[in-house]
């Protein structure tokens, strides 16, 4: 069985690839995949291709990089490309919630693909058994973002949670061991609705341009023809640009897939 990482270029992914890497954990490592969405801030690109380089430099390993067919995420939702204004998990002015395709599209379709090319995963007949062993940089303060796969060829693999690791634990390590790689980011799409007040407000304060990129997507979303009601990226329903921040708002990432990397 060959052990794939699912790196999501953020906090737990990185952490989980360095300890792989150093021999922290006991697992023997064949590959790492990065799915990239071409929606992602300029700092977590940028962080992504400085653990990418530094990986390759210190321990001749590659990550991988995947991504859908296209320009991405954000250059679909500009151009209102086919249904993807409605692969967000918006929230809709009568109270509800659309329905996220986002990080099966962009995400776990373009990373299954790569992995079923590459290691020859063909249909699955009578006696079959899975051939890959999926692993999540997921830590054990997020356990509840741990699934069973429903994929016959792959099982799920939560290193993390089993070495009984929290994410400060994690970002502790990455200091400590490798400092050129401390500080990693919260890996997702610069617009994800699932964002917390306090990412917005250090977006804002920090980020000005990404913050703008945001905005500019929630603009766009408003009055989309092919959705029936408003869209918003905050749950308040208020434009961006004009959400107060400083309220305190409940972390509601545990919503998240695992793909993302957060």
């Amino acid at each position: 069985m060959k052990n794939v990482l699912l790196y999501g270029g953020g906090t737990q992914s990185t952490g989980l690839l360095l300890m792989i890497l150093d021999g922290v954990i006991d697992v023997k490592i064949d590959d790492a995949i990065y799915s990239d969405t071409f929606s992602e801030p300029k700092f977590v690109d940028n962080y992504i291709l400085k653990v990418k380089d530094y990986v390759y430099k210190k321990y001749g390993f590659i990550i991988n990089i995947v991504n859908k067919p296209g320009q991405g995420l954000e250059y679909d939702i500009k151009n209102n490309t086919g249904e993807r204004i409605a692969s967000l998990p918006l929230f809709t002015a009568n109270g509800g919630m659309i329905r996220r395709q986002c990080t099966m599209e962009y995400k776990i379709i373009p990373i299954n693909k790569y992995i079923k090319q590459k290691y020859e995963v063909g249909r699955k007949i009578k006696k079959s058994i899975p051939l890959i062993n999926r692993l999540f940089g997921i830590s054990l303060d997020e356990i509840e973002r741990c699934k069973q796969s429903t994929d016959w060829w792959a099982i799920n693999d939560y290193p993390l949670v089993m070495a009984r690791m929290y994410r400060h634990e994690v970002i502790n390590y990455i200091a400590k061991n490798h400092p050129q790689l401390s500080h990693p980011p919260k890996s997702s799409c610069v617009f994800c609705p699932f964002h917390n007040d306090q990412y917005w407000r250090e977006l804002k304060k920090k980020h000005h341009i990404e913050f703008e990129r945001a905005c500019n997507i929630d603009e766009l979303i408003r009055n989309n023809s092919k959705l029936s009601n408003r869209c918003y990226l905050h749950k308040s329903m208020i434009p961006l640009r004009n959400v107060n921040f400083e309220l305190k708002q409940i972390n509601i990432f545990g919503e998240c897939e695992g793909y993302c990397g957060i």
